[in-house]
């Protein structure tokens, strides 16, 4: 079993000292990183200095080494495809309440044996019936979005489990 974990931790330690850090994370970024053989940290990051990482929890500023992270993990609030997918999903129903209601509500009966029913409605009451409808899904989209963070891996890059 030893012969087993040595040169897989010394695969690992080569996979850490060639892959670059991410640069990108901007300041201020919930991160969460796992350090290996140690707890997993959920902090804001506060920059980077020499081979470490800066981050700010609730009890002060932590120095994570380089060497000692496993993981790098940001969280993202994707708003804006909620607000769009919902909005449609909005518009849509809205239309389709709307040329129910006409159907029901503007409709008179023709005498005749083959007349169909006088069914009248506009456009403008389907712009209406879209327009409340994508306001609403938007809004439902937009709560959706920012109350449901996705983690995307940023260290290394290779995409392989979400954190818990």
């Amino acid at each position: 079993m030893l012969r087993l974990m040595i040169p897989t931790a010394i695969a690992i330690l080569a996979l850490q000292l060639t892959t670059s850090m991410p640069a990108d994370i901007p300041q201020g970024a919930v991160v969460r990183i796992a350090v290996i053989g140690g707890p997993r940290i959920s902090a804001r990051f506060f920059g980077m200095a020499d081979d470490s990482i800066i981050l700010s929890t609730r009890a002060g500023t932590v120095r994570v080494s380089r060497l000692a992270i496993d993981s790098i993990w940001t969280r993202h609030r994707p708003i804006g495809p909620h607000v769009l997918r919902d909005a449609w999903g909005g518009a849509l129903l809205g239309v389709a309440i709307e040329l129910i209601r006409s159907t029901r509500l503007a409709c008179h009966d023709v005498h005749g044996i083959l007349a169909a029913p006088a069914c009248r409605l506009t456009f403008g009451e389907l712009g209406r019936g879209a327009a409340t409808g994508a306001g609403i899904g938007g809004a439902i989209g937009f709560v959706i979005g920012a109350a449901s963070p996705v983690w995307k891996r940023r260290f290394p890059s290779v995409l392989t489990e979400q954190p818990e």
